[in-house]
């Protein structure tokens, strides 16, 4: 009994001080490292009398926890302008950066953001998601007479940017905030039931809307506010948190 019994407080000391299995790499959001070098002798000394193979923390994990990191879709990634003279029409939006506002001719301006998530491991369980872009410009006082911030719905854009998907094709409407501040910098929103919706439907990809609630003040005057494009250092992008198959 006593042998059985000091086995079973080396495996507890084995499971607390040897490092987490690393995860991670490739183009995802980096893995988790491993537990302070100072423990390893714990972890060696309790393998030796409990008698296991690995080092990894006993049995294999089932699941593990992994960050993956999403860029831009180009061509699905930029904004509208809702013309005066009739319906909405778009800018091209490869390489122009993400503009949510009114501009000089007092047409409505919306923005859009793209990412392709299909390489989301299959059984993937969402815990987190998050769309980070930077605002780095900001053009009169689009969060002063424009409303209060910039509302996000989740949309189906298809197989391109077109005029139904100006206010149509929505999955959900106002599902957050992505900015209340005219400071330059980073700017976020929570996206977790979105991915996880996606996720569900078999979506490769998720596409969001940028839009002020007011169309414009009629000033005959830009206020804008402005991100980062797709391609550059500081593009938008997507980071997914999630429980996934221990492969």
């Amino acid at each position: 009994g006593g042998v059985y019994a000091a086995r079973n407080g080396l495996r507890g000391l084995q499971k607390s001080a040897c490092p987490a299995t690393t995860e991670g790499g490739g183009t995802e959001g980096g893995g988790r490292t491993g537990r302070p070098m100072q423990r390893l002798w714990i972890c060696a000394l309790a393998l030796l009398l409990v008698g296991s193979t690995s080092c990894g923390g006993g049995a294999r994990e089932q699941t593990v926890q992994r960050t993956f990191l999403f860029g831009p879709i180009a061509g699905f990634t930029g904004f509208m302008t809702q013309v005066a003279t009739g319906g909405p029409t778009y800018v091209p939006v490869t390489n122009v950066p993400i503009r949510v506002g009114d501009d000089a001719n007092n047409d409505q301006v919306k923005g859009y953001a793209s990412f392709d998530i299909s390489t989301l491991p299959e059984g993937a369980q969402i815990t987190n998601a998050v769309i980070r872009m930077n605002q780095e410009a900001v053009e009169g006082v689009p969060y002063g007479v424009l409303g209060p911030g910039i509302a996000v719905d989740h949309v189906d854009l298809g197989f391109a940017l077109e005029l139904s998907d100006w206010d149509g094709n929505a999955l959900g409407l106002n599902i957050g905030t992505l900015s209340s501040s005219p400071a330059l910098g980073p700017v976020q929103v929570e996206v977790a039931q979105e991915i996880a919706i996606a996720v569900t439907l078999n979506r490769t990809t998720v596409s969001f809307r940028f839009a002020f609630p007011t169309t414009t003040n009629v000033d005959d005057t830009s206020d804008q506010a402005v991100f980062t494009k797709a391609g550059e250092l500081l593009q938008p992008f997507l980071e997914v948190e999630a429980t996934v198959p221990n492969r």
